[in-house]
């Protein structure tokens, strides 16, 4: 099958043969007949589904900020992260569609003491979004936050300044 391309910019058409998807998704042809290889700038297809790597699934006792973690899908641009108290995703306390990195620091204060969490993550490109990936679950423990009180009486001592012998 022979196929027609026009470069950026130009008004000049090309036949092409050996239309092929790369690893990354892109859409490459060689030229007929200037040997040029033609390639799209976005992928062609969606991402592939995105795998979890940590925390593991039914991990328990988390007392700290957790780093939720996935493999790098191809030709994935975003990310979008979900985490939820439930597995339906009802009641979602966490919806961020704007990731780049395929990981993201889940901060202790975000979440409640002995409660049970569930996460997914799907990947998207210029040509749409991948499949959602699994869903795991995983426990906090008992949190622990320092909270550092300061008295009146502290931050006058320490905002005081002596000076002797008086001039």
């Amino acid at each position: 099958t022979k196929y027609k391309v026009q470069e950026s910019g130009t008004k000049a058409d090309e036949e092409v043969n050996n239309l092929k998807t790369n690893p990354a998704g892109y859409l490459f042809a060689n030229g007929a007949f200037h040997q040029r290889v033609y390639e799209t700038i976005y992928p062609v297809e969606p991402p592939q589904t995105v795998k979890l790597i940590s925390p593991n699934d039914d991990t328990t006792g988390l007392i700290s900020d957790i780093k939720l973690d996935w493999d790098t899908a191809l030709t994935t641009a975003l990310y979008t992260l979900q985490v939820s108290t439930d597995s339906l995703f009802s009641n979602i306390i966490i919806n961020d569609s704007t990731l780049v990195l395929s990981e993201y620091n889940l901060q202790s204060s975000q979440l409640q003491s002995n409660s049970e969490y569930f996460w997914r993550v799907l990947g998207k490109n210029f040509a749409g979004k991948g499949d959602w990936s699994q869903v795991r679950r995983f426990t906090t423990g008992i949190l622990v936050g320092v909270e550092e009180e300061v008295s009146e009486e502290t931050m006058v001592k320490k905002a005081s300044i002596f000076v002797y012998p008086n001039p």
